[in-house]
């Protein structure tokens, strides 16, 4: 079985739950055919409408589970104050997730240094 070095799956654990997320092609190619636009694009545009957008597309990309987009927004978003009253750790555990299924590589989000002679990350 080929394995990829750039997709991840995302988790996030919230209220004792855990949702698993993946871009993969076959999830991105729903999403797109769902939208009428490419499955990126499709994804960009659902992150811009921020907590029902999220919503949708962590149930396009969700691995391993069938919840719908109704579910997962009552899980996150149901009870906004005590979301937004939460410590950092689940909007944190969000955005990891949605970094994490669309393969941004990690080397980009490590500090680098100043120095052209010294090896990042060192």
């Amino acid at each position: 079985m080929l394995k990829s070095t750039r997709i991840g799956t995302g988790k996030i654990n919230y209220v004792g739950e855990t949702l698993e997320v993946s871009a993969t092609l076959s999830a991105l190619n729903r999403l797109g055919l769902e939208k009428g636009c490419d499955g990126i694009e499709a994804a960009d545009q659902l992150q811009a409408k921020k907590h029902p957008g999220i919503a949708e597309l962590l149930y396009y990309m969700q691995v391993n589970s069938d919840h719908s987009a109704d579910e997962i927004y009552d899980w996150l978003f149901g009870d906004l104050t005590a979301f937004m009253e939460n410590d950092e750790g689940v909007k944190d555990q969000v955005a990891k997730a949605l970094v994490t299924m669309f393969g941004l590589r990690i080397a980009e989000q490590l500090p680098q240094s100043g120095d052209a002679q010294k090896k990042d990350g060192v």
